[in-house]
């Protein structure tokens, strides 16, 4: 009867179709991922470059002198609020780090709205060549940015709006009690200092 009862043949190391297929999906996508990263990274190096720029050396940052009257005051705060605006920045976003990993629920709700945003852009949500309609109203991409922000606060307020108000309320004695008490740019020696005219 021949050879009936021989081996069967050797197919090769070919992976069955629907594995292959599998594979390459998970390979695309984690390509796809790199290129949106990479992407991020590109569009924001140059705002980051920018802010680093604006950051005013610290040994003049802490210099504090009272004001002699009320009009120094309001002088002072007028430019140094300007002046310092990244380092008064900077403060603002290490503390609103150390709240986050404090309050697991608002952390949540800032790595959804994180999420959220990434997936939204990757989607094409800000590509002006997409114009949904809702009703009569064409939502243009200001629209869109305009309701995805407005959707982002509502989403941490309600997560953690008590330390959003604390974070706020210190922010802004932060800044302006700082303000208020230095002497200015060019009083510590700092010449590159804000003309008055651009205020």
């Amino acid at each position: 009867f021949g050879k009936a009862g021989g081996r069967p043949r050797k197919s090769g190391a070919m992976l069955p179709t629907g594995i292959e297929a599998g594979e390459a999906a998970r390979v695309g996508a984690s390509l796809d991922v790199e290129a949106e990263v990479g992407s991020i990274i590109s569009k924001a190096a140059p705002a980051v470059q920018t802010y680093t720029a604006a950051l005013q050396p610290w040994r003049s940052f802490f210099v504090f002198r009272r004001p002699d009257s009320s009009s120094e005051v309001q002088s002072r705060i007028k430019s140094n609020l300007i002046h310092f605006q990244a380092n008064y920045l900077l403060f603002v976003l290490i503390f609103l780090v150390v709240m986050l990993l404090s309050h697991p629920l608002g952390l949540m709700a800032a790595v959804s709205v994180i999420g959220a945003w990434a997936a939204f852009h990757r989607k094409g949500g800000f590509d002006p060549g997409w114009t949904p309609t809702v009703g009569q109203i064409e939502l243009t991409p200001i629209h869109r940015l305009a309701l995805a922000t407005a959707a982002s606060f509502v989403i941490l307020f309600l997560a953690a709006g008590s330390m959003l108000l604390n974070l706020a309320g210190f922010s802004v004695a932060l800044a302006a009690g700082h303000a208020a008490l230095h002497p200015g740019s060019v009083a510590v020696g700092d010449f590159n200092a804000i003309n008055e005219d651009e205020l």
